[in-house]
């Protein structure tokens, strides 16, 4: 137009960072939300009550141990974890806590975005969002409220530090990642092993080797020591004990200051461009990390493969090395690829188990690049450079999706009816605001969800640091379910109703007491009738003290005396996982069983002609409940089945064999409470269950 400014049309470039930018807030947005409801999803497990009970042991008794939660090999985790607990709780509960935890995982998401589009473009960064989530969700514990889940925002810190100290080789950026790394390990011990690494890039691409690494010695020591002086001495006495692992490891450190001083005299890193430095590192990095996770299981014994959570200080580098292949990839290949990843965001808040879906493949996956990167290494003859291909990246985009899909075809029935974090955490409250003591609690919840809030139950008793508690048999009992609010509104003897949807309210139904007797039950890995050996049944032992921690009851086998042999040392997880008990006569039955077990529970039925209605079953996916017969007391019902009817029509007493199966190797005192026994006037609270089956 004359006479007129001539308009121009937005560059290319304009366009395409346009675009991007656009795609980043909405995958950014997918993932917010999708972080969120895994949160919201978040149930209290016994390591979540044991770090609850070492932060209020801190806050009310004010006996503060620097240190946390105890691991395998005499190794503790740092302070820092039971420290935010402390102070979520005095600020307004757990529900602070995983406020915090969510604003820490997208803080975290924000800078590995940021690094990744300084190394690696923005395009890189855009695909990362679609894939960090998962990855994160599946070497820590949000399934459960645990210290892992603070993990993803000092790592990323420490990784940004040695990235910058290999852009800049300034010490500070070095001794920035070890403050960082002090943090990781004050709240993961599992992070020690990433020192060598970080001490052995110091030494390599420090100016002054010498002095780089000893300021990064001091400092990662002097904070750590500082937070947690409590587990720096565990970690040094476990270090510098005489074993074959302490000859192990100084021999690995000899050779590794070997190999470093040969290295550097070859000036390895210095002949690099910055571009194939940085990739050399991350994949040694993931090389080494996954490498030591093997070779620690193994050395120690410990679970093989190894747990997906070994393998958290790798996290970040796999997605690196991965990710470099994406500035390579064609506009349309890039647009399939991001458009995946949205669907995997859009899919991942309605796939609650996708934490624990993923662990196995992703073990997989770390193990599968790091055998690719050390065969690549082999051909190159010692050089490892990141992936030129980008199966990496489909692999874990793919990865990403997959982790969902089990969700979709196998639903959980725990999502339905168990008692996340924050619901939990209300009806405990409510229970003990009406005067309600942990021992009755422990004693008289029942109810197809019940042992979802054991762990807050003991963790949140008012008198936690009183006198030691003892089982009771209280002549009430107290049955928890999800129903919903019209049922909840025709419920007879509610005495705790709390909202957890639009539809659905939390219910807790006091009522007389229950015909069955579970904690007097006898567990048999036999039929009865069937020939059996010294261990085979196990039973309570009702007249130990009740736990707070660990294994709450004492069992034994019936073929041994009445006895507790329970760790009741002070420290929280100084114990092994429950088993099955080991026979009086040394004759070890195996461990935990796997097929089905036959429970005999007492029956008594006071005569008042107010029938009970009962009905077996938990929450566990595969865990059924099967009525096998009815001794000593009138019934109805069908033989076989999961329902039966006690008329009640006069005193009686007896016995009901009940055959479970699929509870694996949860212990008794959890799966022993999975039924839901009315009275008539409530048996509709049965409906859903009826229905479901």
């Amino acid at each position: 137009m004359e006479g007129g400014v001539r308009s121009e049309w937005p560059s290319a470039r304009s366009l395409r960072d346009g675009w991007l930018l656009a795609v980043a807030i909405l995958l950014a947005i997918q993932f917010i939300f999708a972080a969120a409801t895994a949160v919201s999803y978040q149930l209290a497990d016994s390591n979540s009550a044991d770090l609850i009970e070492i932060a209020r042991e801190c806050s009310e008794a004010k006996e503060c141990a620097t240190k946390g939660g105890a691991g395998r090999l005499g190794l503790f985790s740092g302070a820092s974890w039971e420290r935010l607990v402390a102070f979520s709780l005095r600020r307004g509960g757990l529900g602070q806590l995983q406020f915090i935890q969510l604003g820490m995982l997208i803080v975290s998401m924000a800078i590995t975005f940021v690094i990744l589009r300084r190394y690696l473009g923005t395009r890189t960064a855009v695909a990362s969002l679609g894939v960090y989530l998962p990855l994160v969700f599946c070497v820590t514990e949000f399934r459960t409220l645990d210290a892992p889940n603070a993990i993803p925002l000092p790592a990323i810190l420490y990784w940004g530090g040695i990235l910058l100290f290999l852009e800049f080789r300034a010490a500070i950026f070095a001794v920035l990642a070890s403050f960082a790394l002090a943090a990781c390990a004050t709240i993961y011990i599992l992070f020690l092993v990433v020192v060598p690494f970080h001490l052995g890039i110091v030494a390599l691409w420090a100016r002054r080797p010498l002095l780089g690494v000893a300021a990064s010695c001091v400092a990662f020591v002097i904070p750590f020591c500082l937070d947690s002086l409590d587990a720096a001495r565990a970690a040094a006495q476990s270090l510098f004990r005489p074993s074959a692992g302490a000859v192990a490891m100084a021999v690995g450190g000899a050779l590794f200051v070997l190999a470093v001083r040969r290295l550097r005299r070859n000036d390895l890193l210095g002949s690099m461009s910055q571009v194939a430095r940085i990739g050399t590192v991350m994949t040694g990095a993931l090389l080494y990390l996954t490498l030591a996770a093997w070779v620690a299981s193994v050395f120690f014994r410990l679970p093989v493969p190894p747990e997906s959570r070994y393998f958290a200080p790798a996290s970040f580098p796999l997605l690196f090395v991965c990710s470099a292949s994406i500035p390579a990839l064609g506009r349309r290949a890039f647009v399939v690829l991001i458009g995946v990843e949205a669907v995997a965001l859009l899919l991942l808040p309605f796939a609650p188990e996708a934490p624990l879906s993923g662990r196995g493949p992703l073990v997989l996956i770390m193990t599968a690049f790091a055998l690719t990167a050390a065969v690549s290494a082999t051909i190159r003859r010692g050089m490892l450079l990141p992936f030129r291909s980008s199966f990496g990246m489909v692999l874990l985009v793919a990865f990403a999706v997959g982790v969902t899909v089990p969700d979709f075809f196998k639903p959980s029935r725990a999502e339905k009816h168990a008692f996340v974090l924050w619901e939990g955490e209300r009806i405990v409250s409510a229970l003990y605001g009406k005067g309600y003591t942990y021992p009755e609690v422990f004693g008289s919840l029942e109810g197809p969800a019940a042992n979802t809030v054991l762990a807050l139950a003991a963790s949140l008793d008012p008198d936690l640091f009183g006198k030691p508690a003892f089982p009771v048999e209280p002549d009430f009992s107290l049955l928890l379910l999800k129903v919903p609010l019209t049922g909840a509104a025709q419920t007879k003897g509610v005495i705790a109703a709390i909202p957890v949807d639009r539809i659905r309210a939390a219910i807790v139904v006091r009522q007389d007491r229950s015909f069955v007797d579970w904690i007097r039950a006898e567990i048999c890995r036999t039929a009865h009738g069937q020939a059996s050996r010294p261990g085979d049944c196990i039973r309570i032992v009702p007249d130990a003290p009740l736990l707070h921690l660990g294994e709450y009851v004492a069992i034994r086998d019936t073929a041994s005396p009445q006895s507790d042999n329970r760790v009741h040392g002070t420290e929280h997880f100084a114990r092994p996982s429950w088993r099955w008990p080991e026979p009086g006569d040394g004759a070890r039955p195996g461990g935990n069983t796997e097929g089905p077990l036959y429970v005999r529970i007492p029956v008594r039925t006071p005569g008042r002609g107010i029938a009970h209605v009962l009905r077996g079953g938990g929450i566990v996916p595969d865990a059924t409940w099967r009525f096998l017969d009815v001794k000593g007391v009138e019934f109805e019902g069908d033989l076989p089945g999961a329902q039966i009817r006690f008329p009640d029509t006069h005193a009686s007493s007896g016995v009901v064999d009940v055959e479970v199966r699929g509870i694996g190797n949860h212990p008794p005192w959890e799966w022993l409470r999975h039924f839901i026994e009315v009275t008539e006037e409530n048996a509709h609270l049965l409906e859903q269950y009826e229905r479901s089956t």
